[in-house]
């Protein structure tokens, strides 16, 4: 839940593993700490499962071999797939200069097909062998 400066309230709720609905491919990772709203849509029965689960998927997502760091230089820009990556920044000490862009997935790929970049009848499959 969200309620901006205007007052207007906003609530969002999806899956924390987002699965194709008719590939069953995987689509979307969602988790953040700080983005997690209260368990409504599960039984209660089920509540102490879930945290268990997520206590799992935490630990492997902070397992620092799964991670990769890595220094910017200034003026180096990352582009991330925020569906396919989970994130984050390190402490630093110092002065920066972070600045974020979010673009919508479904444009960035129409775009991608008007620039002849992708073919036309392109679908993003993932989990798929190249």
């Amino acid at each position: 839940m969200y309620i901006d400066k205007q007052g207007l309230y906003y609530k969002h709720s999806e899956p924390i593993i987002k699965l194709d609905p008719i590939t069953k491919d995987f689509e979307q990772m969602r988790f953040n700490f700080t983005d997690i709203s209260p368990i409504s849509n599960i039984p209660q029965s089920e509540v102490r499962k879930f945290y268990k689960a997520y206590g799992t998927l935490a630990k492997l997502i902070y397992d620092p071999s799964y991670r990769i760091n890595f220094r910017l230089k200034p003026g180096t820009m990352l582009l991330v797939d925020n569906w396919r990556l989970i994130h984050g920044r390190t402490s630093y000490t110092g002065n920066r200069y972070l600045c974020g862009c979010f673009v919508g997935r479904s444009d960035f790929l129409s775009r991608l097909r008007v620039l002849g970049l992708l073919p036309k009848d392109f679908a993003v499959e993932f989990n798929k062998p190249t």
